[in-house]
């Protein structure tokens, strides 16, 4: 029997805790902090720099797929290869065990891509109930194992009211 090398056991939160829909913010932030608790008496820290890029892989009611099983750019130059809101890696930072991924990524002016904002989060939550909690996840990779986190936002859409 083959024992993995790394039990990721992640724990994050979002930044901001409160989502509306109608605010022209433009980043978000998931922290982060990940520990391999392969040996669940002595577990230890991974340290940030080491966790493979991030994407947000759940939003509300949206499951995107592992962005890894499509082609870029798309067979026919089409944006379907753009499948979801991935964190700018330059702009991690890192104190101690835990990391900031930041979401800041700039529309590119094609409205049916995802690009890694906040704008781009809110709108695929159009349809999470005002004033309801809503679960967002993101998913990384260490060690050739994939992990993923969850955390929560609570959503204002005032359009949406119940």
């Amino acid at each position: 029997m083959h024992a993995p090398l790394v039990v990721a056991q992640p724990v994050c939160s979002i930044n901001p805790s409160s989502l509306n829909l109608g605010a022209q913010g433009n980043s978000f932030t998931i922290n982060l902090s990940v520990v391999n608790a392969c040996n669940p008496g002595s577990p230890s820290p991974i340290p940030p720099g080491s966790l493979g890029i991030a994407h947000v892989s759940h939003a509300g009611n949206t499951t995107f797929p592992d962005p890894a099983s499509f082609s870029c750019p798309d067979a026919d130059g089409g944006t379907r290869f753009e499948t979801g809101l991935f964190e700018d890696l330059a702009a991690r930072s890192i104190s101690g065990n835990s990391g900031s991924l930041k979401f800041d990524r700039a529309s590119d002016g094609v409205c049916s891509s995802l690009d890694g904002n906040r704008q781009d989060l809110v709108a695929v939550m159009s349809d999470v109930p005002d004033g309801s909690n809503a679960q967002i996840c993101v998913s990384s990779a260490v060690g050739g194992q994939v992990f993923q986190c969850c955390t929560s936002a609570r959503v204002i859409n005032h359009g949406n009211r119940k």
